[in-house]
């Protein structure tokens, strides 16, 4: 059925709070992209927000997840969020996966981790 998927968003987000977290305080869950859209039989229709304004989201803070969880009408920028979870996940999508939160990316001199952190921050001061 439309609008109808295999796990809650509470579910979702109660595995992703058990998710490593980087040194700046965002959960990093690699399984967030296919939990998501994967359908099923509860239905999502209370939401603000539609699952696929977080389609490349891997990296969430405390209010990214009340975003996700929000069922009345607020002044969020959802889109700039959606903006720069597409930037993120541009730089780190190769990366996400093969490696975890805390490796040294190719054996270089920098983790997941800190490109994770790095790259909020440079988003954060660009727009």
């Amino acid at each position: 059925m439309l609008g109808c998927y295999k796990m809650t968003r509470e579910e979702i987000v109660k595995r992703l709070q058990k998710s490593k977290v980087t040194t700046d305080g965002y959960y990093v869950c690699k399984e967030f992209r296919n939990m998501n859209k994967a359908l099923g039989d509860k239905l999502d229709k209370k939401y603000k927000y539609s699952r696929d304004y977080f389609e490349n989201k891997i990296c969430f803070n405390q209010s990214d997840i009340e975003i996700y969880l929000e069922t009345n009408t607020n002044f969020y920028d959802i889109d700039r969020m959606k903006q720069r979870d597409d930037y993120i996940y541009n730089i780190i999508r190769d990366d996400v996966e093969l490696y975890d939160l805390n490796d040294y990316i190719d054996g270089g001199h920098f983790t997941l981790d800190e490109l994770i952190d790095t790259a909020i921050y440079f988003y954060n001061c660009k727009y």
